[in-house]
């Protein structure tokens, strides 16, 4: 029994070339500068608590409202961090979903896309 001709996968191709050059680049570009700039941020948290730790000292006013501060600061960072990393983790797994969905595009052609969601 024979199936018939077997349909041509050049659609599917030229979308996945044209797709990833205008669109999905850019947007993976903007996605891991968000990453970066979070753990940065987490980065710049950690000297400027150093930082301020070390300036405390000198500081002869609203020494409390400095040291709160510095906690504040300190919560942030934690929060930061924790963000981060699941920032980063779902960035690493849209990644692969991402290349596993244009793999089968391109092996397959457009069938059967229905259940990779």
């Amino acid at each position: 029994m024979s199936k018939g001709p077997e349909k041509s996968k050049t659609g599917a191709r030229v979308f996945v070339i044209l797709f990833d050059l205008f669109v999905a680049i850019w947007v993976w570009l903007i996605l891991l500068g968000v990453v970066l700039a979070s753990a940065g941020t987490v980065c710049l948290g950690g000297w400027l608590l150093v930082a301020g730790f070390g300036a405390v000292g000198t500081v002869q006013f609203f020494k409390a409202a400095a040291i709160l501060g510095l906690i504040a600061l300190f919560f942030m960072i934690i929060f930061m961090a924790v963000i981060t990393i699941f920032i980063l983790k779902l960035f690493v797994k849209a990644t692969g979903g991402y290349l596993s969905m244009h793999k089968s595009m391109w092996n397959e052609g457009f069938t059967d896309l229905e259940g990779r969601a």
